[in-house]
């Protein structure tokens, strides 16, 4: 009884967990800054604006790297979103 109720919660948060993350973008090759207090939010209005997507800054819900510092590549960004119509402008 026990089991099968934690075993439910588990399969719950997972679910949860994976539907939040549709609202993220993630973002591989850019440069790292030496400043640990790196703002990038102009390199990624930038970029939507490249590839033609209308974004502006009140729809990013958050930005950060993701992983370690001082590895080989630099590492990736998160771009979250505050819904999935935000997101989807990345891609329309």
């Amino acid at each position: 009884m026990l089991r099968d109720r934690v075993s439910d919660l588990e399969y719950q948060m997972h679910t949860s967990e994976q539907y939040s993350r549709r609202n993220n973008v993630r973002i591989f090759g850019d440069p790292e800054s030496s400043d640990s207090n790196e703002c990038f939010h102009d390199v990624v209005i930038n970029l939507c604006k490249t590839i033609g997507a209308d974004v502006s800054l009140h729809e990013i819900d958050r930005l950060h790297r993701t992983g370690k510092r001082g590895g080989r590549k630099p590492r990736p960004k998160i771009v979250k979103y505050p819904n999935y119509r935000a997101r989807q402008k990345m891609f329309t």
